[in-house]
């Protein structure tokens, strides 16, 4: 089978509920601190207003530190292993077919059951929906190849 492999360092690949909650943050930072600099208060509230915009656009890029090659968040399906990495800070996480008894597969987060009795948890509410698909249409394929027990949970 074809190995999968997404980086998610590229603004394609968040959600569009990610992209509105920055828009929607930026513009109120945007707005709140015009009215600010209008009325000349420069207190509390418009620091306020002025992390509120700078938050915003950090949203909307999708990591500060996506020119590191280090923290890249990724999700990797081959032969082998499932890998993956859902934020810029954590530790990448390995799981080998042989461990996996089990996978459930829900509309934003995937469990795979280990041979130890564990649920690995893997949330993708960040992702968009395009690559959610092309995920879990990858786990299922090689799943079904590997004799693997699949259940499906839709919204």
């Amino acid at each position: 089978m074809e190995t999968l492999y997404i980086d998610f360092s590229d603004s394609a690949s968040l959600s569009g509920r990610l992209k509105f909650l920055g828009i929607t943050t930026a513009f109120i930072g945007l707005i709140g601190s015009i009215i600010c600099i209008a009325n000349k208060t420069y207190d509390f509230i418009f620091y306020t207003q002025v992390f509120l915009f700078i938050y915003g656009i950090f949203m909307l890029t999708p990591y500060p530190h996506r020119i590191s090659t280090k923290n890249k968040p990724f999700f990797k399906v081959d032969d082998e292993s499932i890998e993956f990495r859902t934020t810029p800070f954590s530790t990448s996480k390995k799981e080998n077919w042989n461990n996996v008894t089990g996978i459930i597969i829900k509309p934003r987060v995937l469990f795979l059951e280990t041979t130890d009795g564990k649920k690995v948890k893997i949330n993708l509410n960040w992702v968009s929906r395009k690559n959610i698909m092309t995920i879990a249409q990858a786990i299922k394929e090689f799943a079904t190849t590997k004799g693997i027990k699949i259940f499906l949970f839709s919204a």
